[in-house]
């Protein structure tokens, strides 16, 4: 199947292998080194787990009635596919927390749409409803994304290290 649809902006992954890592060094802006991170994806495949994205952060400039369920619509499809991981590998604890940074004014009715509950936690009986979009920040300045970034980052490395259950470091089978 292939899924042709809005992404999120950012996804932070941990637990890399290091030949993966050294990928990320230092680098000069270059048409070859633009080309190789716009292909970076593709170092991934096989080398990233559901239990080794912590969260999920969407970026936008501005917030029209419209631009906002785009983001619900991100966030729902990211939940969705993390919950079916953690159905198809018996790992119920597993989640995904998805964020918007918005550089203008962010409305109660903005706040209000984004706090719906993700879509597959209406349909599944035994779960609690979750916020689709689990905290909404409204950013002025670069200073701010690089605080709240870096705060994220804290956050779940510290959770991280903390004794959780989660998918197998492998694929299954191996």
């Amino acid at each position: 199947m292939d899924m042709q649809m809005s992404n999120p902006d950012f996804i932070c992954v941990t637990n890399l292998p290091d030949a993966v890592k050294d990928l990320l060094n230092p680098m000069s802006i270059t048409e070859q080194n633009a080309n190789a991170l716009n292909n970076f994806y593709t170092h991934l495949a096989g080398e990233c787990y559901a239990d080794s994205i912590p969260f999920v952060l969407t970026v936008k400039t501005s917030l029209r009635p419209d631009r906002r369920y785009q983001i619900v619509h991100e966030a729902n499809v990211v939940k969705s596919l993390v919950a079916h991981l953690a159905g198809r590998f018996w790992q119920r604890d597993l989640t995904t927390a998805f964020y918007a940074m918005i550089a203008s004014r962010v409305s109660p009715n903005d706040r209000n749409a984004l706090s719906n509950p993700a879509t597959h936690t209406l349909v599944q009986v035994s779960w609690l409803p979750v916020p689709v979009v689990d905290h909404v920040y409204q950013i002025d300045t670069a200073e701010q994304i690089r605080e709240i970034i870096t705060s994220l980052l804290e956050r779940h490395t510290s959770a991280e290290n903390a004794p959780i259950s989660g998918i197998p470091k492998s694929p299954p089978g191996q």
